[in-house]
């Protein structure tokens, strides 16, 4: 079905609209120095980073942890690296890296940062079962001092393990040593850190040791999951609250010519996909994956989307080592998708078994909207589907269910080179993250890459081998790829956001 404004309007005038204006969020009213930022999805519960996965909790990681090296993933030079909590390092074959830490740098209950902390850390998030399974292999980290290591990786490429450090926050070994409080508190070298959590959200204070130097004057933040885009918008307006994200494109419109707020727009690392569960029927095989995605006119969707999204023409964003343009990707082809269907044994779409697709509302832009189009679509073609739209919290349960519905939607937004966050964790089979997907043909160029040491030779295979099989196989779709937009108050000036969306408060100041 090809999507134009009337065709779009034809279909969403039978759909009821169920989300309803949420009131004005009730808040202790801001001080100087205060910042009130409402966020579009819940935490999980856990504060351990390895044992997560969502945006909420990751943002919360940017502002109260460290790392030992950032991506800025903007500018001439994506792959090189800022130095956070290193003075140095050095790759010296291709499995091995030489660290020196910078001295002084304090945890937030005043214990000085040591390589003992470092070595703890990351054999920690390099273990088999940790749910943010980033890392392909194990690390070994030899402490050389109090200040200098070595870290080696057997069965994947030391620049990758560089790569990989984005979402590697350094924790205390005290910690490490005792899970369960790496669940209930968080202890980093970050410019705010965690008092606990109230009714009013997640609070945090300005760290007087941090390491990095404030430049802004912000004391105190306090975080709390606001699930409708209306309130948030409504309690930005009213002065509830100074930071508001995931905007509405049309809020972001309106709030642009608004005096009292200001706006940041970033086209972002993150791709949104309609993900295939590829675990059952029908979606096992390949061709139905393949002509469910030939149903879809992404170019109406980006219509629809607006400034919330901009078109994608890979699995990577272009962001990624080995990122490159894929021919006719998610080219929308009515004809093959009947040719498809026919080749798999449903002729017309007839024979498939009943089909659940999965969204959320309140958290993606247009989520809703995207979705209802999207099964209009493909009911167009045949494919006998049905909508279910979740709150936010119910989604992320969901998403990495792999039994739950058979197609799901969704967002990856990794902020770093390593194409393995997506490739590996979304792609191989003994992992599968939401998709489910076996397909040994790709399980065998994806250790292909994973193996090969040299960065440019490693660049050549995901580009030439990888990504073609991936469009072949297409366990997920990627529909677009995303602008994050936020809006603070005008009153606040100078916070920054990243390619991920992450918020830099460093520097903010509140008048």
């Amino acid at each position: 079905m090809k999507l134009n404004r009337r065709s779009f309007l034809m279909v969403t005038a039978a759909i009821p609209l169920t989300a309803a204006l949420g009131a004005p969020l009730a808040v202790k009213a801001g001080e100087t120095g205060t910042i009130r930022w409402l966020s579009p999805e819940n935490t999980t519960g856990n504060w351990d980073p390895s044992m997560n996965t969502t945006l909420a909790n990751t943002r919360i990681e940017f502002i109260v942890f460290d790392t030992l090296l950032r991506y800025p993933m903007t500018g001439d030079d994506l792959l090189k690296p800022e130095l956070r909590l290193v003075e140095s390092y050095e790759m010296t074959d291709g499995h091995t890296v030489d660290f020196v830490l910078k001295k002084g740098i304090k945890f937030h209950d005043g214990s000085e940062l040591t390589a003992a902390d470092v070595k703890a850390t990351l054999e920690y998030y390099s273990r088999e079962g940790a749910a943010r399974a980033f890392y392909p292999g194990p690390v070994k980290v030899e402490v050389k001092d109090d200040h200098s290591f070595t870290v080696t990786t057997e069965t994947f490429p030391a620049h990758s393990f560089l790569f990989l450090q984005v979402y590697s926050p350094i924790l205390r070994a005290a910690d490490v040593a005792t899970p369960e409080k790496l669940a209930g508190s968080m202890i980093g070298t970050g410019p705010f850190r965690y008092v606990g959590t109230t009714t009013d959200g997640h609070n945090f204070e300005a760290f007087a040791d941090y390491w990095g130097g404030a430049t802004g004057n912000i004391q105190k933040i306090q975080n709390r999951y606001v699930p409708d885009g209306n309130a948030r918008m409504l309690a930005l307006m009213s002065g509830e609250a100074e930071v508001i994200e995931r905007l509405e494109p049309e809020q972001y419109d309106s709030l642009k010519k608004n005096k009292d707020v200001a706006t940041q727009k970033v086209n972002s690392v993150e791709n949104r996909y309609l993900h295939f569960r590829c675990n059952k029927p029908p979606f096992n095989d390949y061709r139905v994956r393949r002509a469910a995605a030939a149903a879809i006119d992404r170019e109406g969707l980006l219509s629809l989307i607006g400034e919330a999204g901009y078109g994608a023409d890979s699995v990577l964003p272009p962001m990624k080592l080995g990122s490159t343009p894929q021919p006719d990707y998610g080219k929308y082809d009515p004809e093959l998708c009947q040719k498809l269907l026919a080749e798999a044994g449903y002729p017309g779409g007839k024979g498939l078994p009943p089909l659940e697709y999965i969204t959320s509302t309140g958290f993606y832009p247009k989520s809703k909207e995207i979705c209802e189009a999207i099964t209009a679509m493909l009911q167009a073609e045949g494919f006998p589907v049905t909508l279910t739209v979740m709150e936010v919290a119910a989604w992320n349960d969901a998403y990495y269910n792999v039994n739950a519905g058979n197609m799901i939607d969704g967002g990856w937004a990794p902020n770093s080179p390593e194409p393995n966050i997506q490739l590996m964790l979304q792609y191989y089979s003994k992992v599968g993250l939401v998709t489910g997907v076996n397909e040994p043909e790709l399980d065998k160029v994806l250790l292909k890459q994973v193996a090969e040491t040299d960065m440019n030779t490693r660049a050549k295979i995901i580009s030439d081998e990888v990504l073609p099989m991936v469009a072949e196989k297409l366990p997920n779709q990627v529909l677009f790829n995303s602008a994050m937009m936020i809006a603070t108050a005008a009153k606040l000036t100078d916070v920054t956001m990243t390619a991920a969306g992450d918020m830099d408060f460093t520097g903010a100041t509140m008048a």
